[in-house]
């Protein structure tokens, strides 16, 4: 199983091979992706060296059985309280109980890694979905105010946003620029609530927009992204994703 970080790096070699080659960058990109995929080899080797001892020894203890079994039993064939017939007919039922012993051992450690899989999806379910307002509240002016803004990502140890505080006034047109990763998209998708500020609030007019209905919301805010995505369909389903009422 690929950790999140090693699966970021994958899928941004691959996805932007062709901005990599272009600029001449293969080598620095590949040293990255490298050095992800030798730190998930060492925690993998880590993970799966610990129930290996267990393994062996539960393995060995098995074995050991049967070899004590062979030994009780060519002792009693020798002594003659036991036949030949008898011997061969235990050692045939012993074999493949022994064998299900050993599968058992190895599916205790395979539940394990699926125990750890499920742990994952119950992180997710127990997200909390976004609040929603019990009346929504709708502005008459779309100027955007952010007050005090700081936001940061699960999971993440920096602040993407620190104590932001600016306006978009209505009918305005506003550049936002900055380098990658300084939190210029984050910025927008805050203003579309897909995430809720750590501190801080955004008012569209004067209204908080976790006062406004997502729905509602959305319908103030159009967003053209970098990353084009079309549904499965045509043209015309596409459109009307956005405009459900609109004509041919």
């Amino acid at each position: 199983m690929l950790m999140p970080n090693v699966q970021s790096e994958l899928l941004d070699y691959i996805q932007g091979i062709m901005v990599i080659r272009s600029f001449g960058r293969l080598g620095p990109a590949w040293k990255k992706l490298k050095a992800a995929l030798e730190t998930q080899n060492k925690t993998q080797i880590v993970l799966d060296s610990k129930p290996a001892p267990w393994i062996a020894l539960y393995g060995f203890i098995l074995e050991s059985g049967f070899i004590l079994l062979m030994i009780i039993g060519t002792s009693r064939l020798i002594s003659g309280s036991l036949s030949p017939s008898q011997f061969v007919f235990f050692l045939v039922l012993a074999l493949p109980i022994y064998r299900q012993f050993f599968d058992l051992g190895l599916s205790s450690m395979l539940l394990n890694y699926a125990q750890k899989s499920l742990q994952r999806i119950e992180e997710v379910m127990k997200v909390v979905p976004l609040s929603e307002p019990k009346y929504t509240q709708l502005p008459i002016r779309t100027d955007i105010y952010f007050n005090n803004v700081s936001f940061i990502y699960p999971y993440n140890s920096q602040l993407t946003l620190d104590n932001i505080s600016c306006c978009f006034p209505e009918k305005s047109f506003t550049a936002i620029v900055g380098p990658s990763g300084s939190g210029k998209s984050t910025l927008l998708q805050l203003i579309s609530r897909l995430w809720d500020v750590n501190q801080g609030e955004i008012l569209l007019d004067d209204i908080n927009i976790n006062q406004i209905n997502s729905d509602k919301l959305c319908s103030y805010v159009s967003s053209v992204y970098q990353d084009v995505v079309l549904f499965s369909g045509t043209i015309k389903d596409n459109i009307l994703m956005g405009k459900n009422r609109c004509s041919r």
